[in-house]
């Protein structure tokens, strides 16, 4: 296996970003990175698509960008999904073992695997990711590869996430009007974890809790598996759009400026009498009571965060959790947040995830880089999936973390 290039690319509310990495025949999926590039979204609002071309225009200076940094030619990418109101679902399949052995064989796996994936979808909804939790061996025995073991069924459990169809199309048409044909499409939920969790944290149960400008995404996973995620249509955009309207900033920018250099998930340490100054003039000088701006940021991630829990709540998906809840995605950055989070999940840990070293010096001496996480982990996994492509068999294998499945047209 020659070395290859492999890119991603993550069409953010406010910025764009994309990675570039090489897939090495000694590295067995790993990836190096290579380059960055970035540019202001144009085009998009609460992960929406409001203008294709706007869109295209912006993927493409970041992919021509991308190129001269890596130095190379880009015509596939893998893109990075966080919008169109993401539904995680659980699916299975079944099949019984009828071989002279009596013990399950791989026919007997890619047959099960074939139920799993051919289960009904739901109309007006475009599948992304089909992704195996565990297989049980008559209806009670947990096995990590069932193969040669003695059974009478086999049952493989999944997890697939879908989105509203218009809006996946939407994404994916923008991007292939830049001439880069979309490769794999993966979500930001189930991508997060591989870039800002540790393994040691993803086998022993881990809420990763990803914070979009336009979107909130959670995904838990067991074992190093994904088991459920779960979105919110609420981000940092939100927030700024609380400050604006309440304190009249006049502009986005400035309402964003506040919350970026006042704001805390938390009222804690706050002097009632304080007062700052609003970052952007808009004509005249404006001070803004510091409580009044730290109670509205607050309302608001309260509020998120425990939809949150109420949901995991409701689907068991609270215990468990050996390695407790890690923030990822911009909005991970708001100060006291994981204090926030710790109190509303009743004590369980949180902390904000950290990605490793990249040998990339705009990412490793970003101070912001938590960013990158759904970006980075979108990269790990495609590069996986090359590696299986480029392996001597075909089949599937049962080691690998991820089925390439829809998402890709």
């Amino acid at each position: 296996m020659s070395t290859k290039h492999i890119a991603a690319i993550e069409i953010g509310t406010t910025e764009t970003r994309a990675l570039l990495g090489t897939l090495s025949p000694k590295m067995g999926g790993g990836v190096t990175v290579r380059a960055l590039a970035t540019a202001k979204t144009a085009g998009v609002r609460k992960s929406e698509i409001q203008s294709a071309q706007s869109v295209s225009t912006t993927v493409e200076g970041v992919i021509e960008k991308l190129e001269k940094n890596g130095r190379t030619d880009i015509n596939r990418i893998n893109l990075v999904y966080s919008g169109g109101d993401l539904v995680g679902i659980p699916i299975f399949g079944k099949t019984q073992i009828h071989n002279p052995s009596d013990v399950v064989e791989e026919e007997d796996v890619e047959t099960a695997i074939e139920t799993m994936c051919g289960s009904p979808t739901v109309s007006g909804r475009t599948t992304i990711e089909e992704m195996k939790i565990n297989c049980v061996l008559d209806g009670m025995r947990v096995v990590e590869d069932p193969c040669n073991l003695s059974a009478s069924e086999l049952t493989i459990n999944g997890i697939r996430t879908h989105v509203d169809t218009n809006s996946f199309n939407a994404i994916v048409d923008a991007v292939e009007k830049s001439e880069c044909e979309v490769d794999t499409v993966f979500t930001a939920a189930c991508s997060a974890p591989l870039g800002c969790a540790t393994l040691d944290q993803r086998r022993n149960g881990v809420l990763v809790i990803n914070l979009g400008a336009g979107t909130t995404s959670w995904s838990v996973s067991r074992n190093d598996r994904i088991i459920a995620v779960g979105h919110l249509a609420v981000g940092g955009d939100h927030i700024t759009n609380d400050i604006l309207c309440a304190f009249h900033t006049g502009t986005e920018e400035s309402a964003a400026a506040l919350k970026h250099n006042f704001g805390q998930a938390t009222l804690k340490g706050i002097d009632p009498t304080t007062r700052v100054d609003l970052p952007i003039n808009i004509g005249m000088k404006k001070t803004i009571n510091l409580k009044a701006l730290t109670t509205v940021i607050n309302a608001r991630m309260d509020e998120t965060i425990r939809i949150i829990h109420a949901e995991l709540e409701a689907k068991d998906l609270l215990e468990n959790l050996g390695a407790g809840i890690v923030l990822s995605g911009g909005g991970a950055l708001l100060r006291n947040l994981p204090e926030l989070v710790n109190a509303i999940f009743n004590g369980m840990p949180c902390i904000v995830g950290a990605l490793p070293n990249l040998n990339l010096p705009e990412i490793d001496d970003d101070p912001d880089r938590i960013r990158y996480a759904s970006l980075y982990g979108t990269l790990l996994r495609a590069a996986r999936i090359e590696a299986e492509k480029e392996e001597v068999s075909s089949k599937f294998s049962l080691r690998g973390f991820f089925k390439r499945s829809g998402g890709h047209r």
